[in-house]
């Protein structure tokens, strides 16, 4: 049984999205002041200006948005793509992603299932990176925001990739100016990837090695004992290989 298993899994051919680089839409939402009491994020800026430079398309950049406003965004991301990829930087909450406002709040699991029943975008993959602090389990309970959701579900046509740039429910080492760490070995791992031959699942192992291995040369594991809550984490609901 078990040799069956194992030619079965090896003469598997995955297939791959189709997908240019010239039909990959970035949508950003840029939380980078806020009106309550949190501190700016002058690094949020630097990071999209980083994921812009490697995607290239992109709309200009939405700054400092409530939830209404994040809300809003999702509803009218383009559909005439190949592939939409959303990035979103602000202060978290359990679940929950901050307008600039500091008060208002969009949960993930809306944030997903307003682009999820767009009949637009079906079959084709989304991908979120979400760099936040504090957002916790994407699959566990939330009640959406002002829509009183208790559960959000995923349809039989989406395609979603989701990274968190942190462990659900930790607080991040990267609050210093310039850059988040996330978001750097990001891109540094998807412009190293010049020939296209490793898929962004792919990517995402080296990114959490790369990073692994900056915060044990930090010494930084000998006051962060769980250092596996300081690595970003991906949920895939994605059907093929991605290559971006």
């Amino acid at each position: 049984m078990g040799s069956c298993h194992l030619e079965f899994w090896s003469s598997l051919q995955i297939p791959r999205y189709n997908v240019t680089k010239e039909r990959i839409e970035l949508v950003m939402i840029v939380n980078e002041k806020f009106t309550d009491n949190f501190s700016n994020r002058p690094w949020a800026t630097e990071d999209a200006a980083r994921l812009k430079a490697y995607f290239g398309s992109c709309q200009k950049p939405k700054s400092n948005l409530n939830a209404s406003q994040m809300r809003e965004t999702f509803k009218h991301v383009p559909t005439d793509i190949d592939c939409l990829v959303v990035f979103v930087s602000s202060y978290g909450q359990p679940g929950r992603v901050l307008g600039a406002d500091g008060g208002s709040q969009l949960t993930v699991a809306e944030m997903l299932d307003v682009v999820n029943e767009n009949e637009a975008l079906a079959g084709k993959p989304c991908v979120f990176i979400l760099q936040t602090c504090d957002i916790s389990s994407m699959i566990a309970q939330a009640d959406g925001g002002n829509n009183n959701k208790d559960t959000w579900t995923i349809p039989s046509t989406a395609d979603n990739l989701v990274v968190q740039s942190l462990y659900p429910g930790e607080n991040g080492l990267d609050k210093h100016p310039g850059h988040s760490s996330f978001i750097t070995a990001l891109c540094c791992e998807m412009e190293d990837n010049v020939d296209k031959s490793k898929d962004i699942r792919h990517i995402m192992t080296r990114v959490i090695a790369r990073m692994k291995d900056e915060i044990e040369e930090e010494h930084i594991r000998e006051t962060w004992p769980s250092l596996m809550k300081l690595l970003p984490i991906q949920v895939s609901m994605l059907t093929k290989q991605l290559f971006l």
